[in-house]
């Protein structure tokens, strides 16, 4: 019985340790009127991290086509961070897109959005497979 007992406890260790990249920040890029804005400086802030940290690569989609105007949204896969780093990364994204959207032009640039809920691997290929426009196009983000 016992040993029936470690085995299963070691099964559930190893499926939720082999289960990466399931959880995904979004960060959207939206337009006023003239262009979404450059996805630059969230690119340069992961590049940064990564480095600082000592991570690997992080895991990028970007879904685009979603509006008019090229809105787009990239989904960043967060689960290699532990809690403190992930606590820390989601507070400089926010610093940054809020910096951003402070110091914007306001007749002219859009708004950089990081979302408030994790999203799953799950709903990202769902919207690979079933786009939710006909402009839309969810592809793996080379950064």
């Amino acid at each position: 019985m016992k040993k029936l007992i470690i085995l299963c406890l070691i099964l559930m260790l190893s499926f939720s340790y082999g289960q990466k990249n399931l959880k995904y920040i979004e960060v959207g890029f939206s337009s006023i009127c003239c262009g979404t804005p450059s996805s630059q400086p969230i690119i340069d802030y992961i590049k940064n991290f990564q480095k600082q940290n000592k991570l690997k690569n992080f895991e990028i989609w970007k879904e685009s086509g979603l509006g008019y105007e090229g809105e787009y949204a990239l989904y960043i896969g967060i689960d290699q961070l532990n809690k403190r780093k992930k606590a820390l990364f989601l507070t400089e994204l926010k610093s940054i897109s809020e910096t951003f959207n402070k110091n914007r032009n306001n007749n002219h640039d859009g708004y950089i959005n990081i979302g408030e809920v994790l999203i799953s691997k799950e709903s990202i290929i769902k919207n690979k497979e079933k786009p939710r426009n006909r402009f839309s196009k969810t592809t793996v983000f080379k950064y």
